[in-house]
């Protein structure tokens, strides 16, 4: 048997992402749906313990249990008392991402839009009455789901009934590509990522608490620099720092965004620096002011708001709350852009340096952080779909410094002298499918030079050519792990770096599949992913068994063991600390 389910609840905040239901829409298999309702402010059908009994005994005799959004849905079940296996769980917001990344719309009402045909006329209903009823969402366009709890049972239960035959219709729709082992892989690291956001990030909150001052006092000493410089009271947003920015003749020439914009991205200010077209100490005031401001603004306040836990939301898939349409895991805050190596400004020595915010991760007594890296994900996996000659160095050398041997190779063939850093910009240039004129500002070169090294790398790597046309020339491709996409329709010269991106994800969840029950076997668990690095907490006294199955788990998903992902070893690279970075 079939059961679809919809949790209303009360308003989600960052610190509580599995608030209180008051109500619960059912569909037991392609019956008509039933609304529950026990904490509306009026119109409530059902006293609480009796809707939380029948829920329960829908969901023990289901043989799987149909949700929009599991990782929600399963939460909010479990605080309020009813148990949701994850081995019953089906999550049709996983489905449409498996079978179109690319929709504009992620929610529930744009996929059966689209999809179905079947209009949200539900929703409207809804959200008018809101607007007509509550005064602060008179004038609102977004996030009228905060106001639902507000509104009688009767009034939403129309919506509710209709989000589950939606949830159903959807199901139905996408049922046979449950099958597949993507589903499978996307279903099986949601109880794990679920896990990572209960247990959490351990933090160092008084020496963090400490340290935040110095850096509220250094920013606030940057930002009264540029004001000064800019001839403004405030800094105001980006375009008006650009305009002020050329009154006071600080720059002379802009380089533009993809999308033809003025760019003040600062590493794009100090190339222009460097050129003498923008004040270079201006460039490194505003670098180190952008900088410091994320690591306060976006981290450190956020972790200290927590306490000694900090509990990001992480997504495993691209959905209407966040996500990438590569699949690689991604968090909010965002722990994926804490900065590893803080840059150095010339900045005045009074200034504090950009902090290392690694550091205040700080496992509990008696326990450490066991991480481990995938070693050169990105180019191992790019020696996977290349072939040769890639392929074939990989396996005689597991150790092989790629972007060496590409030089060396260039300057046999082409006898161009290209040294391994410049490489390595082309190496990656061709993973994230940058352009000359790119390549040229990273390389520090004219566009004519670069376009010179591009070329001596085709010539000496000719297997990368052929893999960029014969992708380019396929309707859809394949990640390594089995997903299907079609070509960017705004940006199809993205294609290969998807590929990359996307199996790099799928590798990921595989190893955290692997390695999350030897962990918790040992008495921890996963607590970070930040792009080719997992990271756990495990009692000190087995660290290394930790390390060692976390390590394992990696290695087995290249060449040559069974059941491999990609045909060319995978190496990887661990640690064991006290703090995550130390």
């Amino acid at each position: 048997m079939t059961l679809t389910l919809d949790f209303e609840t009360k308003p989600i905040t960052p610190a509580d992402l599995f608030p209180e239901p008051v109500g619960c829409a059912l569909k037991v298999g392609g019956r008509r749906a039933r609304y529950y309702a026990w904490g509306h402010p009026t119109g409530n059908n059902r006293d609480e313990n009796v809707a939380r009994e029948i829920i329960q005994r829908h969901v023990h005799d289901a043989d799987r249990v149909v949700m929009f959004n599991a990782g929600f849905d399963v939460g909010v079940g479990r605080r309020w008392g009813v148990e949701i296996p994850w081995a019953k769980a089906e999550d049709v917001q996983v489905m449409a991402f498996l079978a179109d990344p690319y929709a504009t719309g992620r929610s529930l009402k744009s996929f059966t839009a689209t999809v179905l045909g079947d209009p949200p006329d539900e929703r409207d209903d809804l959200h008018a009455w809101i607007r007509a009823n509550i005064p602060e969402a008179k004038r609102r366009t977004k996030r009228l789901g905060e106001f639902y709890s507000r509104v009688p049972a009767d009034v939403v239960e129309p919506y509710a009934k209709d989000d589950v035959d939606k949830t159903f219709g959807l199901f139905e729709h996408w049922l046979r590509g449950t099958a597949g082992r993507a589903y499978v892989r996307e279903m099986a690291v949601l109880p794990i990522l679920e896990r990572m956001h209960l247990d959490g990030l351990p933090i160092d909150a008084d020496s963090l608490a400490r340290d935040i001052e110095t850096w509220r006092a250094s920013l606030q000493l940057a930002e009264r620099w540029l004001c000064r410089r800019l001839g403004t009271k405030e800094l105001g947003t980006p375009r008006q720092i650009m305009d002020a920015m050329e009154r006071a003749d600080i720059i002379t020439e802009w380089i533009e965004t993809a999308k033809g914009n003025r760019s003040l991205a600062y590493e794009n200010l100090a190339a222009l620096a460097a050129e003498g077209k923008c004040d270079a100490r201006f460039a490194q005031v505003y670098g180190y002011h952008t900088v410091l401001s994320h690591c306060v603004h976006v981290f450190a306040e956020a972790w200290l708001a927590s306490g000694a836990v900090f509990r990001p939301q992480w997504n495993g898939t691209l959905q209407e709350r966040g996500g990438a349409v590569t699949g690689r895991l991604s968090s909010t805050p965002n722990v994926q852009n804490i900065i590893t190596g803080p840059p150095t400004f010339r900045v005045p020595r009074a200034w504090c340096q950009i902090p290392k915010l690694r550091w205040y991760v700080k496992a509990p007594p008696g326990h450490r952080i066991v991480g481990h890296d995938v070693s050169q994900q990105e180019l191992r996996i790019l020696a996977h779909f290349v072939g040769e000659p890639l392929r074939t160095w990989y396996r005689e050398d597991p150790k092989l410094d790629l972007h060496q041997r590409v030089s060396d190779r260039i300057r046999e063939i082409t006898h161009l002298d290209a040294p391994r850093w410049q490489v390595k910009q082309v190496n990656l240039a061709k993973i994230y499918k940058q352009g000359i004129a790119a390549t040229a500002r990273k390389l520090g070169c004219s566009y004519e030079e670069a376009q010179t090294l591009s070329h001596a790398h085709r010539v000496a790597v000719p297997g990368v050519v052929r893999w960029e046309k014969k992708l380019a020339a396929r309707v859809l491709f394949e990640t390594a792990g089995g997903r299907s996409y079609h070509h960017d329709p705004v940006r199809p010269y993205k294609s290969g770096n998807t590929q990359i991106q996307g199996s790099a994800a799928d590798q990921l969840k595989d190893i955290m599949i692997a390695a999350q029950p030897q962990l918790i076997e040992l008495g921890g668990s996963l607590r970070i992913s930040a792009h080719d690095e997992l990271a756990a907490v495990v009692p000190a006294r087995y660290a290394l068994s930790a390390s060692a199955d976390m390590g394992r788990a990696i290695v087995n998903t290249g060449w040559p063991h069974e059941g491999a992902m990609f045909d060319v070893p995978m190496r990887a690279e661990g640690y064991i600390k006290e703090r995550w970075d130390q």
